[in-house]
């Protein structure tokens, strides 16, 4: 019998762990899912995609800030939307202080004939200028007298506030204390407003991830010693909740995984470096798979990582493939005589199965099928030609499970497999 040696798969395993950490330091990694979408094949559906990509509506964030008076709420959204508008990471922050400045009204007044809808021949007639020259001087007789000189003389026909009006729309929010509130109803308590827009696109996570980071951290220290609270709302802010929720749940699945089919193989071959040994070619195809994938495209984004190395997790079977079919003390050569035929039509189906995605035409799933068929064969040629010495020095082979009566036992419940099909005709009844 020969003698184990164990050292060359934990070499092995080492410098697979090794490649994968110096891959992903050089690779570029992107979470802006802006970076996947298609052209589109029509003027409407690229005039919809650089709206997702850049419009202004997906990177808009609306904060609402209450739990204390009218006045503290005013001055915290006061402080937050001047330490925000500072924060080079937001073109826009606006609470009602200071909607417009001086040189913006300048030009939409001296427009106002053009964009104003009050704006029509009747409008100049004798008995429609007789109303308004009479509003006029009401105005200048009432509180009113310095707003109506500066806008009202100049524009008797009442273009600019038509034009302003039309603008606000049926908007419920109110101004209180010079900034923004929610509409005021019964029992409920007051809450300030502020609009945001960050400078990166509401699909790039990252940034956003930043920004709303920012804004938590502008409202700490804005409402320190207070009891308000922060509610943020807006595209961005829905993207980025998913997104967490989606990585929650796939980190939960994973980790779950792991332990279960780890333990399974574990108990089945009496040996924890089986593990490494099936590490190894999966280790070795992820880091191809992302090597080729940045050059390919320039980028590796955040999502074909966490898709691709999901679907890569068919490379663990190869591994278990060669060492569960592998007699104790064989030859690597007369394992792999025996599955060789086996273990190629089950890589080159996979293989075939997935290329068709490199040739999409959206990038997400080009660059998804371009990693997922790198990494598979990478894993397949280092299961076939590194991993054969491996596993006999390590002398990786399966053992005896146990008690085969106890085997014997557990199968009768196979026949109860039918009943399983209940559960899925219940799903599709619902």
């Amino acid at each position: 019998m020969p003698p184990m040696n164990r050292r060359p798969l934990a070499a092995a395993l080492l410098a697979a762990v090794l490649l994968v950490v110096t891959v992903f330091a050089l690779v570029p990694v992107q979470s802006d899912m802006a970076e996947l979408l298609p052209e589109g094949r029509t003027e409407a559906g690229r005039l919809m995609l650089r709206e997702l990509r850049a419009g202004a509506a997906t990177s808009l964030i609306l904060a609402g800030i209450e739990g204390a008076s009218e006045t503290a709420l005013a001055g915290i959204s006061d402080r937050m939307a001047e330490r925000l508008a500072r924060d080079g990471r937001f073109v826009f922050v606006q609470n009602g202080r200071h909607v417009l400045d001086e040189a913006a009204l300048a030009a939409l007044f001296a427009r106002r004939y053009l964009l104003s809808p009050a704006v029509d021949a009747a409008a100049f007639a004798t008995p429609a200028l007789r109303r308004d020259f009479t509003t006029l001087l009401d105005g200048l007789q009432s509180s009113a007298a310095p707003l109506v000189e500066q806008f009202g003389l100049p524009d008797p026909t009442g273009a600019f506030p038509a034009l302003i009006a039309a603008w606000t729309g049926a908007s419920r929010v109110r101004s209180a204390h010079g900034v923004w509130f929610a509409a005021a109803e019964a029992g409920k308590a007051p809450r300030a407003l502020l609009l945001i827009r960050t400078q990166a696109t509401g699909l790039d996570l990252g940034a956003q991830d930043a920004a709303i980071a920012a804004v938590r951290e502008a409202f700490a220290q804005a409402a320190a010693g207070t009891q308000a609270r922060l509610l943020l709302a807006g595209p961005a802010v829905f993207a980025r909740d998913a997104a967490a929720a989606i990585r929650d749940d796939v980190r939960l699945i994973s980790v779950a995984s792991i332990l279960l089919v780890g333990g399974l193989l574990v108990w089945r071959f009496r040996s924890p470096w089986v593990l490494a040994a099936i590490a190894v070619p999966v280790l070795l195809g992820v880091a191809a798979a992302t090597a080729v994938t940045a050059l390919g495209f320039g980028f590796v984004h955040g999502i074909t990582l966490g898709f691709g190395m999901t679907m890569l997790g068919v490379t663990a079977d190869y591994p278990v493939l060669l060492i569960g079919h592998r007699k104790l003390h064989e030859p690597a050569a007369g394992t792999l005589a025996r599955i060789g035929p086996t273990f190629t039509l089950a890589v080159l189906t996979a293989a075939i199965g997935l290329s068709g995605m490199a040739f999409a035409d959206v990038p997400g799933v080009s660059q998804l099928g371009v990693f997922a068929v790198t990494g598979l064969l990478a894993a397949a040629a280092a299961t076939r030609w590194l991993l054969p010495r491996l596993i006999v020095a390590a002398a990786l082979a399966p053992v005896a499970a146990g008690d085969p009566a106890l085997l014997r036992r557990v199968e009768r419940w196979r026949r109860f497999r039918p009943a399983g099909l209940a559960v899925p005709a219940a799903a599709t009844g619902l």
